[in-house]
């Protein structure tokens, strides 16, 4: 039968030497399971989302298995059972052992991979010629900008080929590196426009409507605006919100877990940078932050700073109408998972407990309302946003 390669994370913070050794001679007994288990060096982290935790010690393997995808995982799930792990110790807990699927033949299964990089080291060290196989690829239409291209790809796990290059072709996504602007094109034949993150735009058409923004459903979420409250945009995305909540006086951190859009949003604050309109603006108003939002809140219920508002806006793209517009919207969904109902009410969980005021979720405006306790919901044609106060 065809072997299939897996890379799994494998963390302990319960007598963690004992416990992943354990774990790593129970994967190499089950020959007839796994075969060609490499290990990498284990290193220590902090903990992410309890406070007073004891310290994680972290791994990575590489092995090869004649299961499929989805009953590898669910062999691993059960792994951990047979090695002690409680139900309860599922999330931001004290943990005997737990092993999660990174990537699987390339195709990358966990963000994590990207938001901790402690992972990607560990994955290097036993494959250094891991490259993910995704349908995404850094290219530039000026061939002197190619050396760019290489080297942000390296940094992301994507390819880089030359843009009249024939293997383009198998691509659905491209992105672009020029001069000054870093973009995104869907590859049909190179026809359509590229897109890209624009805070000067967004910012400029914000700041010729000031009057009529206190209309619109989201601000009338915000509140009564104040200049220099704490607002954190969990989900930013391609940065109009985040330009929204900038325009209305906010100090706003914006995070953003994916990537490729942490590498667009960069290039469009270093391009703002630049605008004599805007630069003092970006400087004194906005921290940007490549990380995952679900750690991110979850460390926040022990901060003495917590941001006033907590700002959601999960990707639901199967069902969720958006002011992005039908191109914007048809790459994202190559490049930003939808998130699951549960996901999106641990999200909103989690963001209770870690706000000082107020959060803000954005949903469809016939959804469910996801937990209880809507102060007010403020909608609009096709979306919502629905107020909580903390």
């Amino acid at each position: 039968m065809k072997k299939s390669r897996a890379i799994i994370s494998m963390g302990s913070n319960i007598d963690p030497h004992s416990s992943i050794d354990n774990a790593i001679k129970s994967l190499t007994d089950e020959i007839t399971i796994i075969i060609n288990l490499k290990q990498s060096a284990i290193i220590p982290t902090e903990p992410i989302g309890i406070k007073g935790q004891a310290q994680f010690l972290n791994t990575v393997i590489s092995v090869e298995t004649e299961l499929i995808k989805n009953d590898f995982i669910n062999y691993l799930k059960t792994k951990e059972v047979q090695l002690g792990r409680k139900p309860s110790s599922y999330g931001y807990n004290d943990r005997i052992i737990d092993m999660d699927l990174l990537v699987w033949n390339n195709e990358i299964i966990d963000n994590h991979l990207f938001t901790r990089p402690y992972l990607k080291k560990l994955v290097l060290s036993i494959q250094p010629t891991f490259q993910a196989s995704h349908k995404i690829v850094f290219s530039a239409s000026n061939p002197q900008f190619f050396s760019e291209a290489k080297k942000l790809g390296k940094q992301v796990f994507l390819p880089a080929v030359p843009y009249n290059n024939e293997k383009l072709a198998k691509y659905d996504v491209i992105i672009l590196v020029d001069d000054k602007i870093l973009s995104l094109q869907l590859n049909q034949t190179k026809k359509s426009s590229p897109i890209s993150i624009d805070l000067v735009s967004n910012l400029q058409h914000y700041q010729n409507k000031t009057s009529n923004l206190n209309s619109l459903p989201i601000v009338k979420a915000l509140g009564n605006s104040q200049k220099n409250r704490t607002l954190l945009d969990a989900t930013c995305g391609m940065g109009k919100d985040t330009s929204l909540f900038l325009s209305r006086g906010f100090k706003v951190t914006a995070l953003e877990n994916s990537p490729i859009m942490a590498k667009l949003f960069e290039n469009a604050i270093s391009r703002c940078q630049q605008d004599t309109n805007f630069a003092k603006l970006i400087k004194n108003n906005l921290k940007f932050k490549h990380a995952d939002a679900f750690d991110t809140l979850a460390s926040l219920q022990y901060s003495t700073n917590k941001p006033d508002i907590i700002y959601l806006d999960p990707m639901f793209l199967e069902k969720k109408k958006s002011a992005l517009s039908k191109k914007e919207m048809q790459i994202l969904q190559y490049i930003l998972p939808a998130t699951t109902y549960t996901e999106q009410k641990k999200l909103l969980s989690l963001a209770l407990k870690a706000a000082q005021k107020r959060v803000i979720i954005k949903q469809p405006k016939n959804a469910p309302v996801l937990i209880e306790g809507v102060a007010h919901q403020y909608k609009g044609r096709a979306v919502r946003y629905d107020l909580y106060i903390v």
